[in-house]
């Protein structure tokens, strides 16, 4: 018997349907890979933007923190050497501002126990932020520098020195282009300033800031366009000083004659320059020693009332009387204008038992040299012995070269006996009686007119007699005249 055997025909793919199956197969590989391309890609770019951002706002808030913690911001490339002629920053970099800082603690350890005294260091000159252009291609264009004193982890700077001072890149990648959307200054402001990538807006006082900073990528760019960042931030210093409690002088005190300078750059310790020609008299005695311990209390509904400790060692932004007078002298004669167009004539006067002046023989023009100068003859002076302020006050009522005197003291005057504008004298009433009728009878009438007498009474209130523990108010009676006023610091 034979048996047949019947197999099923099944057709195969034919040529055609391989080649669209594999099309169609390569073509979803294809898609799928340039999805996971883009995707990847675009994480990658969002990742590097992500970079620029965050690198941006640690440079901003950088120097925002600096800023706060100064003093001062400094806007003119020529006024970084206003505290020491040897301040400077990198050669082959564009000036953007400075910082100018008070006094610092370079340790914990600076810190005496009680709060009260503290050991501090100046810094010899301000943190200057400057725009250089990059050696590295690749990381763009432009970099910020920062040049001053380096700091350790606790945010204390190691050291106040000028020679020590390194340099610092902030920020790479800085644009180079000008063509972006700026930040818009606050009307009462002072107006844009841009270099590059970098602008900035600051109020008239030189305490607050705007920063807006400019980034750009070339490494991976976008249909040939860099990645970019822009962004802004601000602060203002949280340091206290005379510009935010004083007040440019009345034009009808000074009569046109006050230099031209803006706010607290006028001002000495809360006293406006009402003339070019000023003379600072300056208390010298034991009594301004910053060590030295004056009597505690208050004066309530007329009496002194003891407080404990019975004695304090006082204190003006951590600094102690003679420390901080001298220190704001000299920031005072740094913001005043050396140009022929706005002379400044002045003098120093030293006192305690003893009369020193500088310059020694009449007021002279202030310039970079006669300021250093008068630096030098700050940092000479030695608080000893009592305090005669006559002499000094007498020859700069006298003299046709000064027209309004600024006098600081913490000092009962002792009863001297001597001359007055010729006249003679034996006691602190004697003294201001004769100034009083001098300047009303005589300088009133002459081409100078009256001599202005403003007068700065330090920790004690010599204004008023009622408002001391010694019941005298001889500052008081000499600052008596129209234009003239006693101010007291405490």
């Amino acid at each position: 018997m034979k048996f047949k055997r019947y197999f099923k025909k099944e057709n195969g793919f034919t040529l055609i349907e391989l080649i669209l199956a594999s099309s169609i197969s390569l073509s979803t590989i294809m898609i799928g890979y340039y999805v996971l391309r883009n995707i990847i890609e675009g994480n990658k770019i969002d990742e590097i933007q992500f970079g620029l951002n965050s690198q941006v706002n640690d440079a901003l808030d950088f120097i925002i923190d600096e800023v706060e913690s100064g003093e001062r911001i400094i806007d003119k490339e020529s006024n970084i050497r206003s505290l020491n002629n040897n301040c400077s920053f990198p050669s082959g970099s564009t000036f953007i501002f400075g910082i100018k800082f008070t006094n610092q603690s370079l340790a914990k350890s600076d810190y005496i126990k009680g709060g009260n005294e503290f050991n501090l260091s100046q810094i010899d000159c301000p943190i200057v932020y400057s725009l250089k252009q990059s050696t590295n291609q690749e990381n763009g264009p432009y970099e910020l520098l920062r040049y001053g004193p380096q700091f350790n982890e606790k945010g204390l700077y190691l050291s106040p020195s000028f020679n020590d001072f390194q340099n610092s890149t902030i920020l790479e990648n800085i644009s180079a282009k000008y063509n972006y959307k700026k930040i818009e200054c606050n009307t009462s402001w002072k107006s844009l300033k841009t270099i590059r990538g970098f602008s900035y807006c600051i109020d008239n006082f030189n305490k607050s800031i705007e920063i807006q900073i400019k980034v750009e990528n070339n490494k991976n760019k976008i249909a040939n366009n860099p990645n970019t960042s822009l962004l802004s931030s601000g602060g203002f210093s949280r340091v206290q000083d005379s510009s935010q409690v004083s007040l440019i002088p009345s034009p009808s005190l000074s009569g046109g004659n006050s230099p031209n300078c803006i706010g607290g750059e006028c001002c000495w310790l809360g006293v406006c320059l009402k003339s070019r020609k000023i003379t600072f008299i300056l208390d010298i005695s034991e009594n301004m020693d910053d060590d030295f311990g004056h009597r505690n209390g208050e004066i309530i509904n007329g009496k002194w009332s003891q407080s404990s400790p019975e004695f304090l060692t006082p204190r003006i932004n951590g600094q102690g009387l003679i420390t901080y007078a001298i220190s704001s002298l000299k920031n005072h004669l740094n913001r005043l204008p050396i140009s022929d167009s706005d002379q400044v004539i002045f003098q120093i006067i030293a006192f305690n038992n003893i009369t020193q002046k500088y310059p020694d023989s009449a007021p002279i023009k202030l310039s970079n040299s006669t300021r250093l100068a008068a630096f030098k003859f700050l940092d000479n002076l030695k608080t000893e012995g009592s305090s005669n302020p006559w002499e000094g006050l007498c020859s700069a009522l006298i003299n046709e070269s000064t027209e309004q005197v600024i006098l600081v003291s913490s000092s009962l005057p002792t009863n001297s006996e001597g001359t007055c504008a010729g006249k003679p004298a034996s006691s602190p009433n004697d003294y201001a009686e004769i100034i009083e009728e001098y300047n009303r009878d005589s300088r009133s009438l002459s081409a100078q007119g009256s001599l202005i007498i403003d007068t700065v009474s330090y920790f004690h209130n010599f204004c008023d007699s009622n408002k001391n523990y010694f019941n005298k108010d001889w500052m008081g009676k000499i600052s008596m005249g129209d234009e003239s006023q006693c101010t007291h610091i405490k």
